[in-house]
């Protein structure tokens, strides 16, 4: 939906992150319309970090259907955001996000618009 809030009919909110205690990447799903708030898993995700350049890279494939959809969405929109944490388990010291209204406070409105093709 184009409105500044989340609406409970199509909204997602997906979450990824690496923990030295887990043998695998955790995923969390806050807001999901097709059922309740918590923790999901995915089959194909992974962490990759170069240790020499200092990145971490985050790779997950997310399945159409855990985002709503029956099938290929092609020729839908949906808005689309992006947001990295800096958080080491001691609090967020910071972030960086595609576009505003993710980070700060949730107003899907302003996220961009992405066409499936």
């Amino acid at each position: 939906s184009n409105v500044p809030q989340y609406d409970n009919v199509n909204d997602i909110e997906l979450g990824f992150a690496h923990s030295t205690a887990a043998s695998h990447i955790l995923a969390y799903m806050w807001t999901n319309p097709h059922g309740q708030p918590g923790p999901v898993r995915f089959d194909a995700c992974a962490v990759v970090r170069d240790s020499e350049t200092k990145r971490t890279r985050y790779e997950a494939v997310i399945p159409w259907s855990k985002l709503g959809f029956d099938g290929s969405p092609k020729g839908k929109w949906m808005g689309f955001n992006v947001l990295i944490n800096d958080d080491d388990g001691e609090g967020r010291r910071g972030w960086i996000n595609w576009a505003p209204g993710i980070g700060e406070w949730k107003d899907p409105s302003m996220f961009p618009k992405v066409l499936f093709d």
